[in-house]
């Protein structure tokens, strides 16, 4: 169990790296190294941790107000995804970035779903959606995409 809700952190941050790289005004992020800080359930369904990145970003300085996404196993939504303050991703320059995020699993996924995942987790069944917003400096910009399969996420 606690390897799948360390997967999903690690999804929250890879979906705010995405956002960020994908969007070319944005400049050249990438993630060398990573850490779980923390990871702690609040009730059954709902997991809130932080995850240190030591992110390289040649552009201008980055900050994501807000990002929201959803993870589906086919057509049915597991869980949701949401930052819990803003990140800031300095630049241009190399720094461990703290990215606290709260992941929310739906009523109908249950502790035997995940269990069945962890045994045999096949990732191209899984895709992501999510919907970022951005600053950089004055101008704002709001990044979305949706279906992205899991597998090609986890590779960047």
């Amino acid at each position: 169990m606690k390897r799948f809700l360390r997967i999903l952190l690690l999804l929250s941050a890879s979906l705010v790296v995405n956002a960020c790289s994908s969007c070319s005004k944005l400049g050249d992020i990438t993630v060398g190294r990573y850490n779980i800080v923390s990871l702690r359930p609040q009730g059954f369904r709902c997991i809130v941790g932080t995850v240190s990145i030591e992110e390289t970003n040649n552009g201008p300085t980055v900050t994501v107000t807000s990002l929201d996404g959803k993870i589906f196993k086919g057509d049915d939504l597991l869980g949701t995804i949401t930052l819990e303050e803003p990140l800031v991703l300095p630049g241009p320059k190399t720094c461990w970035t703290d990215i606290n995020a709260k992941i929310v699993l739906e009523p109908d996924f249950s502790a035997l779903t995940i269990v069945r995942l962890l045994r045999n987790p096949d990732l191209s069944e899984f895709t992501v959606s999510f919907k970022a917003k951005m600053k950089v400096g004055p101008l704002k910009a709001v990044y979305w995409k949706n279906n992205i399969p899991l597998e090609s996420l986890i590779r960047k």
